[in-house]
């Protein structure tokens, strides 16, 4: 059955090799596109793994993006609390 199967396939030459070829091509365009999300994705994170003098990245729960810089006043008040709480625990 392999056999019909494979000789079915290969039968014709121009057919096989036009398989072969659109295989490889989608294959070729498959990883391309992986490749290109990917390096969106890394470029995206790295904008906020530049940050590196800051000990807490502090966002609000509902941000979008990373150029959002709005923090409701509960937030800052959060803040304010949790980092005068630090400054106790140092001294």
């Amino acid at each position: 059955m392999n056999f019909v199967a494979l000789r079915m396939l290969t039968g014709d030459r121009a057919k096989y090799l036009g398989l072969i070829f659109a295989i490889a091509f989608c294959t070729f365009l498959l990883e391309n596109q992986t490749s290109i999300f990917a390096s969106i994705l890394k470029r995206t994170g790295s904008q906020i793994l530049d940050v590196t003098d800051a000990d807490v990245w502090v966002m609000d729960g509902k941000t979008e993006y990373f150029e959002q810089t709005q923090i409701r006043d509960h937030g800052c008040k959060r803040l304010a609390h949790c980092h005068a709480r630090q400054r106790r625990n140092r001294r």
